[in-house]
């Protein structure tokens, strides 16, 4: 029934006032600024306790725009591994593009540590799933320093410390993604994977692992000194022993990045990055695809959403 036929606008103005409180008397809240929860489209936000890393997470979960006009279609997905910084970014951009139909329309996943955990919960978490498990006996510069957060800041012996790469990539494999397909419409033949600095060098480490789930794989300023050298012992083991590598690699960093002390002259991001594409361009694979670029005027953290764009287009894009 259209109430403005039977009751006098006057009236129903006056009605919703009184039951409003009175929305100009002095108790309004009209200058004021009053606490809400932010509101987000089609994402969904989840805790999930790991029993093979032994932490919980904080997982979120933006769905395609198209996610429930379509319900008999699997969506392709991308893993956010640090979910906690990059998350945000991913989706708007994936949204944007998969808007305006430059890419395919998909799901975002982020993986990140719950935020009432603080600060040094979401380093000592990268710090350890992000790294090799080898023998890295940290006398290298990266090394050290690794070790000095270790032992100095967090009180924790380098084997605690470092060398979850292995459980963190079974994590995601053998229970998030089995919930996941479980609860959402997933294309298992179109995952990718995301990672920045140290997650960058995860997600390295992920596309030579005869276990992964993922197909494509956006990598931004790889941290490529963690196990000192390890990335390149592991690419000559799987040439030595594989014809052939399934997988599409989108990988950039900031051209600011070269000159930096640290990130390039202790984490070796530009040259690490450099020697790993220039090696697995060698070994021609007949299934694997590798784009490499560096990005003009950007420096660690800007050049992540250029990468994330460029990558998402060149290897989701219409």
């Amino acid at each position: 029934m259209n109430l403005s036929k039977v009751v006098p606008m006057a009236a129903v103005v006056t009605a919703l006032i009184t039951l409003s409180g009175g929305a100009w008397s002095e108790d309004s809240a009209t200058g004021k600024l009053l606490p809400r929860t932010r509101p987000a489209v089609s994402v969904d936000n989840w805790s999930f306790q790991s029993a093979l890393m032994g932490r919980t997470y904080d997982i979120s979960i933006g769905l395609p725009l198209s996610y429930v006009a379509e319900p008999e279609k699997n969506w392709p997905a991308i893993i956010v591994v640090d979910g906690n910084r990059m998350f945000g970014m991913a989706l708007d951009l994936t949204r944007g593009l998969s808007g305006s139909q430059e890419v395919e329309d998909l799901f975002v996943i982020g993986i990140g540590t719950p935020f009432e955990d603080g600060q040094d919960s979401w380093v000592r978490r990268r710090v350890h799933e992000f790294s090799p498990a080898n023998e890295w006996p940290m006398t290298d510069p990266f090394g050290a320093v690794v070790k000095q957060l270790c032992e100095g800041q967090y009180q924790l012996t380098p084997a605690e410390c470092v060398g979850g790469a292995p459980a963190f990539l079974a994590f995601i494999r053998d229970e998030l993604l089995a919930v996941l397909h479980r609860q959402y419409r997933l294309d298992a033949d179109k995952l990718g994977l995301f990672g920045v600095s140290a997650g960058g060098f995860f997600a390295s480490w992920a596309v030579l692992q005869q276990g992964s789930p993922f197909h494509n794989y956006i990598i931004s300023s790889p941290a490529m000194a963690y196990g000192d050298g390890e990335i390149f012992r592991l690419e000559a083991s799987y040439a030595e022993n594989h014809k052939d590598l399934k997988a599409n690699v989108y990988m950039a960093a900031g051209m600011l990045e070269t000159n930096s002390p640290f990130l390039e002259g202790v984490g070796k991001i530009v040259s690490g990055m450099a020697g790993f594409s220039g090696l697995l361009a060698t070994r021609n694979y007949p299934n694997f695809r590798l784009q490499t670029e560096m990005h003009p005027g950007l420096g660690h953290s800007d050049a992540a959403a250029a990468t994330f764009a460029i990558g998402l287009r060149r290897l989701y894009g219409k």
